[in-house]
């Protein structure tokens, strides 16, 4: 083969290559656009992700209508999500409450043991206070966050900021501090309706990057099925605890630097 020959093979074999790069460009500059979701973060620092349950929602919406276990499992699956966090399945929940022979989580203690039975660091027990499955869907949930171990507690040598005490504070300075550690450190009490304009923007924002956009439906397939609307009260849900959480740790932290002034 002469030289010319092997020069015409390698213009040959770089169009060739040139060509694949362009197919592939084009591919991907046709092809899917994908967007971030949002991300929620959890506020501890602990350096491991802390366990949490969910205990089965119990169902006091009036509606027969309900499944209180695909609920709470969309719950669960929203605490999967949340970064920092690893959510217990609903069916770990449930066998760890027959094994204590307990029907339903109604005190603090019994948040406390189910938390124990588990080995997690935190466990949310909670109703379904509303329930409406037409269009436009409304659910209602009432949450409570039962912190277990001092990683989830933020606690330090010294007691508990009482969280309804900071709620209820006009400041973070002076804030009492409660002996007890079986009281819920946050609590998320909404009834989310579909038909309010500050729900479909949050539900809009939710779904980017959780959806097809090309779909008929787009964004609003979240509005038009009940247990898709579930997925997002249940990220709403767990947004809110998260950010209660998140100001509750900066108020003890806050406290703290206070006492040591």
């Amino acid at each position: 083969m002469t030289t010319a020959h092997f020069t015409l093979l390698a213009r040959c074999i770089a169009l060739a290559i040139g060509a694949l790069h362009l197919g592939a460009c084009s591919v991907l500059s046709s092809g899917e656009r994908f967007d971030d979701p949002m991300v929620v973060v959890a506020p501890y620092d602990a350096g491991r992700d802390l366990v949490i349950a969910v205990a089965p929602l119990r169902n006091e919406s009036g509606a027969s209508t309900v499944d209180e276990l695909s609920t709470s499992d969309r719950l669960v699956e929203a605490f999967t999500q949340v970064r920092g966090l690893s959510a217990l399945p609903i069916n770990r929940s449930v066998g760890a409450m027959r094994a204590l022979g307990m029907d339903r989580v109604t005190t603090p203690g019994d948040a406390r043991a189910l938390a124990q039975q588990l080995g997690a660091d935190g466990v949310v027990v909670g109703t379904v206070t509303s329930w409406d499955p037409y269009d436009p869907p409304r659910i209602g949930l009432s949450l409570v966050l039962h912190a277990r171990t001092p990683a989830m507690r933020g606690e330090s040598a010294g007691a508990l900021v009482d969280p309804l005490a900071l709620q209820r504070a006009a400041t973070d300075v002076g804030i009492t501090v409660s002996e007890s550690g079986d009281l819920p450190v946050a609590a998320f009490s909404e009834v989310v309706d579909a038909s309010n304009h500050d729900v479909l923007t949050d539900v809009r924002t939710y779904a980017e990057g959780r959806h097809d956009p090309d779909t008929a439906m787009g964004w609003r397939i979240y509005t038009k099925s009940v247990m898709r609307f579930a997925q997002y009260v249940s990220h709403r849900a767990a947004r809110s605890l998260m950010d209660s959480e998140r100001r509750r740790l900066a108020a003890m932290a806050n406290a703290e630097a206070q006492m040591e002034r």
